[in-house]
């Protein structure tokens, strides 16, 4: 089988795609450099081989498992990059399209569905003493998000990627009855910050693990 033809077998089964997205989205997805009319033509050799199903009924394309066996999954995942979150003020604009793509191996996110998880490279020293797996959060670490757990946070002090007018920061989280605070944790003074319910104010996700940063 063709490299991207199997590049593009695991995108989908890691990702649990059912609904096709964009050829140039699919093609970013499977982290290698691809146009969206190599994609196209790879996904009708994958269909030809009895791979794929695409059912275009009702104009809307989806993916279904074909009748033959599929190559057996991959022991790696890749996960988009959005950007980098400040760990001290919140100044940096949250990315919106991927920067990057991180390989690692799907063992360490097990239990964690990868299509409800990106990743953020940290920026500052303001979390440089919260514990998340045993590891602390420094200057330039990789931060393994889960956006699945938006809603079960508690607000009990989990570490948490939040947006406070469009900027991405990264801190504890704690839930007042008609507040919240994030607070930091680290080497240095930070002071807390207050938010009230109704301000402009979102948590997109719960950080699950760093990857340190071997530089």
């Amino acid at each position: 089988m063709h490299e991207i033809q199997q590049s593009l077998l695991q995108t989908i089964q890691e990702r649990g795609l059912r609904d096709l997205p964009p050829l140039r989205k699919l093609a970013e997805m499977t982290g290698k450099q691809l146009s969206a009319q190599q994609v196209k033509h790879h996904l009708e050799q994958l269909e030809k081989k009895g791979l794929l199903l695409i059912n275009k009924k009702n104009g809307v394309i989806s993916i279904e498992t074909g009748t033959k066996t599929l190559p057996e999954k991959s022991s790696f995942v890749t996960l988009p990059i959005y950007g980098t979150a400040n760990c001290g003020p919140a100044l940096s604009i949250a990315e919106q399209r991927p920067e990057g793509f991180l390989k690692l191996s799907s063992s360490l996110i097990k239990g964690n569905r990868p299509k409800d998880l990106f990743v953020v490279k940290a920026s500052g020293d303001s979390m440089n003493k919260a514990i998340v797996k045993n590891k602390t959060i420094e200057d330039g670490d990789y931060l393994i998000i889960d956006s699945s757990k938006s809603r079960s946070i508690s607000g009990s002090g989990e570490v948490v990627l939040s947006i406070i007018d469009g900027a991405a920061n990264i801190k504890k989280i704690f839930k007042k009855q008609d507040h919240i605070i994030l607070t930091s944790e680290s080497t240095k003074e930070y002071p807390p910050i207050y938010i009230d319910l109704s301000a402009d104010f979102v948590v997109n996700g719960l950080v699950i693990d760093v990857m340190k940063n071997p530089n």
